[in-house]
């Protein structure tokens, strides 16, 4: 079975994904009339459950809960890569609490190796996959708002979840943001969260 989690002091948000082939085809019949007419899509969805596709990546669950870049509550600074909106939100007072992801989008993925997302983490923190041995693996999909929740909130929540998966999908964290193959991983999104064996929810999904 299917775990779904969501948790106190964070609005709830809806995570209902279908990932069954068949029940695709029935929706795009439903809405459509007919697959025939979306014949590449009906491929491309086909395509998420064959051995080929993108090389993937997975978070060890400990690794994240021991992240202490991730944990350590400091005084949140604004980035000029930020959007206006979040720019706003952390010049409006003293905001404490841990990177959003809009920060860790901003100060560690770019070019620079010193600061790459690889370094929040402990060595041997990411697994990589091919496909075909992702859909077979045993994980969690965290699902968040980017701009609103922060990573020592979620991660402080987590510690007391029991998780009961050793690995975790987490977008910021797993997809290549400046990979080649970005859109191709995420066309397989509902692939993704219908393979996993846990959801957490935090927060409405902006």
């Amino acid at each position: 079975g299917v775990t779904t989690e969501s948790y106190g002091g964070f609005a709830s948000a809806d995570c209902t994904v279908r990932s069954d082939i068949d029940g695709i085809k029935r929706s795009i019949e439903e809405i459509h009339g007919s697959v025939e007419v979306f014949d590449d899509k009906v491929r491309s969805l086909l395509s998420w459950q064959s051995d080929s596709g993108p090389q993937m990546r997975l978070l060890r669950v400990d690794a994240l809960l021991n992240c202490s870049v991730l944990t350590t509550v400091q005084k949140m600074q604004v980035s000029p890569k930020m959007s206006d909106v979040v720019k706003s939100i952390l010049s409006s007072g003293d905001t404490l609490g841990s990177l959003t992801s809009h920060q860790v989008l901003a100060d560690y993925w770019n070019s620079d190796a010193e600061s790459s997302v690889d370094t929040l983490f402990r060595q041997g923190a990411f697994v990589d996959l091919s496909w075909s041995d992702f859909r077979k693996a045993s994980y969690a999909v965290l699902t968040y708002g980017w701009a609103t929740i922060t990573w020592s909130d979620i991660i402080s929540v987590l510690k007391e979840a029991r998780m009961g998966v050793e690995y975790v999908w987490i977008d910021i964290f797993c997809l290549g943001q400046n990979a080649t193959d970005k859109m191709d991983v995420i066309e397989r999104s509902p692939a993704i969260y219908g393979g996993a064996k846990e959801y957490h929810v935090f927060g409405k999904v902006v």
